[in-house]
């Protein structure tokens, strides 16, 4: 019995290395979608374009805050899916 609960052990050890790395790798992933995302953003004109059309709506430097936060997180959690 006590060979066949090391024998376990080691499969779950095996897989938990396993899921760890696969985690890491996910993290990366999703690290280097978000800088992708911000840097684009940032050195292009897209951060002025969004601003612009949000200014059509209102005159409200806070609603063009808050509404330019929701729509830039929005549009990030879209695109991380």
């Amino acid at each position: 019995m006590e060979k066949y609960n090391q024998i376990i052990d080691q499969e779950k050890q095996r897989r938990a290395k396993e899921y760890q790395k696969k985690k890491i790798i996910f993290k990366l992933a999703g690290t280097a979608v978000f800088l992708t995302y911000f840097l684009i953003l940032i050195f292009s004109d897209l951060s002025l374009i969004i601003k612009g059309k949000i200014l059509q709506f209102t005159n409200s430097e806070w609603q063009v805050i808050a509404i330019y936060i929701f729509f830039v997180l929005t549009a990030y959690d879209l695109i991380s899916l």
